[in-house]
């Protein structure tokens, strides 16, 4: 692939994903984050601290829908496990 190339040139590692992993990892470094920043936009306000995260609630509704629509399993996955350990946090406090 003629992109490859460049980011090689460039100095940049890269990897062919199937479709399936290509969706786990982004639902687990991206799209969750971004759905907890939606979920939070009104209980979360910038400031220094939370400048970046809070940057993310103002991203375009309708483009994050149809992504948490097509990676829905990931991210409920994703979300089970995160509900867990909080509870587990909770348990301690």
């Amino acid at each position: 692939f003629p992109v490859t190339i460049l980011l090689h040139d460039a100095g940049s590692q890269t990897e062919i994903l199937d479709p399936e992993t290509h969706d786990r990892i982004y639902a687990a470094t991206s799209h969750f984050v971004q759905m907890l920043s939606f979920a939070t936009k009104n209980h979360i306000k910038p400031n220094n601290f939370t400048l970046e995260f809070c940057r993310l609630q103002n991203s375009p509704d309708k483009m994050w829908q149809e992504i948490f629509f097509y990676n829905q399993k990931n991210l409920e996955n994703i979300f089970w496990n995160f509900e867990e350990k909080i509870e587990e946090y909770l348990i301690k406090i």
